[in-house]
């Protein structure tokens, strides 16, 4: 947006746009500032994605009903309720669909034990001290646990 001041060709105050008002710029600069105002405006559109229902959402609340509100990890509560963020899949959705909605494959986590373990490796995270890394240890093992069961499962299938 222009500033009031006073320009530096004929020293009125008006409004300006680098030092210089309407009748004093060159149309070049006008178009310059009218694109870099409209370039502002743009922003981004918003992608309308619709969702296939899964029952995630139920099937979390269920859980959140039926279980202690406690983290696997680092063995303290959550508090606040349960919200799809402290739902954590030990076996992931994408390469286990069968196991989505199985219940055995939900444990409850704090949020940020969430995101670690999408984000950090897992030697990472087994190394830290006392009991979360007791509790990354319990949750691998668990991991390997269920992975083996998938696949007997899948075989008899």
């Amino acid at each position: 947006m222009p500033l009031l001041q006073r320009c530096s060709v004929c020293k009125e105050k008006k409004p300006c746009y680098k030092r210089k008002c309407q009748s004093c710029t060159s149309p070049e600069d006008r178009a310059a500032y009218a694109a870099k105002k409209n370039e502002k405006k743009k922003g981004y559109k918003k992608i309308d994605k619709t969702r296939k229902p899964t029952g995630e959402g139920d099937f979390f609340e269920i859980l959140a009903r039926t279980r202690k509100h406690w983290c696997y990890i680092t063995d303290t509560p959550i508090h606040g309720g349960i919200k799809p963020i402290n739902c954590m899949h030990v076996l992931n959705k994408g390469q286990y669909p069968a196991w989505r909605l199985n219940p055995r494959n939900v444990v409850f986590a704090q949020s940020q034990c969430h995101v670690d373990e999408h984000s950090q490796p897992q030697s990472v995270l087994e190394a830290r001290p006392g009991k979360e890394g007791e509790g990354w240890r319990k949750y691998f093992e668990l991991k390997e646990k269920f992975k083996k069961e998938y696949k007997e499962e899948k075989l008899k299938q």
